[in-house]
């Protein structure tokens, strides 16, 4: 299975802009809603944020997500794909610390390491998110080494090519 058949290359600058037009878009609902937004994404590294097999491995975050969550009100949720990525956010009804714990046993199993989900809410007016650190976790793990994710990603201590092998082995073994 190739993880990045049928998509298109996104640059930097594309990647920064809807980086910049989502925060607004948060930013929007918290002071529409005064409640927590949860924002999703797939962390996939490259430049290929969006294909058909990246499209079906966020629709399974999404239906995770959804279930996770049954039990809670959410006010309006939003689904929109681009070529720098799928997203999704929902509005919930629900302490920010409590949808931030259920989101991070998301993303503590299998394809869940995937998923980049994070929690909003309106601090003096700005989008502030919640962190696993505020909840006593510690950083997410490198898909590769294990060590800190941001740590790695920052030094560059995988090659690309690496990292999307063993992606594409994460999601072979669950699709």
């Amino acid at each position: 299975m190739d993880l990045f058949a049928g998509g298109k290359l996104s640059s930097l600058q594309e990647i920064l802009d809807r980086k910049e037009r989502r925060a607004f878009f948060q930013l929007k609902q918290l002071h529409s809603y005064q409640k927590p937004v949860l924002s999703f994404q797939c962390n996939i590294p490259g430049p290929i944020k969006n294909s058909p097999v990246i499209e079906r491995v966020f629709q399974m975050g999404v239906e995770k997500i959804r279930n996770e969550l049954a039990e809670y009100s959410i006010f309006d949720e939003w689904e929109v794909s681009f070529d720098t990525g799928p997203e999704y956010f929902a509005v919930v009804d629900c302490l920010a610390i409590d949808l931030k714990e259920i989101c991070i046993q998301i993303e503590e199993t299998g394809i869940g390491r995937l998923y980049d989900i994070d929690i909003l809410v309106l601090d003096d007016g700005n989008a502030n998110a919640i962190s696993r650190i505020d909840l006593g976790y510690v950083g997410r793990k490198c898909l590769i080494c294990n060590k800190l994710a941001k740590v790695c990603g920052r030094s560059q201590s995988h090659p690309l090519a690496e990292l999307h092998q063993s992606i594409e082995q994460l999601v072979e073994d669950t699709i």
